[in-house]
């Protein structure tokens, strides 16, 4: 390969890898109900805002600054190339999540509800049940993170849905809901979410 032909392939790259980024968007956001046929990129990530973290929005504008600079003629280097398409495979896991990173998502979420668990037992309300609220936080986290270990989606999200049928019916569950601090019940929305994706 020559070196003109190698800095072409290298340039088709780069543009190829960000078109099925932007495709993968087109998709994601088609499937949260927006309209996306014929809008153009800066519409497509003022919409992304509402669904994902604004920081991951800055990284795709940095991204689509570089392939501009590329378009407009810049020749990028093997390095470059490889650097800007892991940074496009990593920010496709958001909109089509691999298997172990619904895991992660997943397990970050419960970590939190647990870790607030942990801090609501310290609280006065709680003083009755601080011993019970840490021992099931406590109990909680080191299934999730066995099943996590073994890469078991199916079965985090059975033991959460089950989690949460068992501790609404328990005293501890009652207490969390009157003080409106069930976060069990409230993430499940999302967890079930991250669960489905495709």
């Amino acid at each position: 390969m020559t070196y003109i032909e190698e800095r072409n392939r290298l340039k088709e790259i780069v543009i190829e890898s960000f078109e099925s980024l932007i495709d993968m968007i087109r998709k994601f956001l088609k499937k949260k109900g927006e309209e996306t046929n014929g809008i153009n990129i800066d519409s497509l990530l003022n919409k992304l805002c509402l669904y994902i973290d604004s920081f991951q929005v800055s990284k795709i504008n940095g991204l689509r600054v570089f392939v501009k600079h590329v378009k407009r003629g810049f020749t990028p280097t093997k390095n470059d190339t490889e650097g800007f398409v892991k940074q496009v495979e990593e920010l496709i896991e958001i909109f089509e999540p691999s298997k172990l990173e619904k895991i992660k998502r997943i397990v970050y979420i419960i970590q939190k509800i647990t870790d607030n668990i942990i801090k609501y037992s310290y609280e006065d309300w709680a003083n009755d049940y601080s011993k019970d609220m840490v021992e099931i936080a406590r109990r909680i986290q080191r299934v999730i993170e066995y099943m996590a270990n073994l890469g078991d989606l199916d079965g985090i999200f059975t033991y959460y849905s089950n989690l949460v049928k068992d501790i609404n019916r328990s005293k501890i569950g009652r207490l969390l809901e009157e003080k409106n601090k069930n976060e069990f019940k409230k993430e499940f929305s999302k967890i079930k979410e991250i669960y489905f994706m495709n």
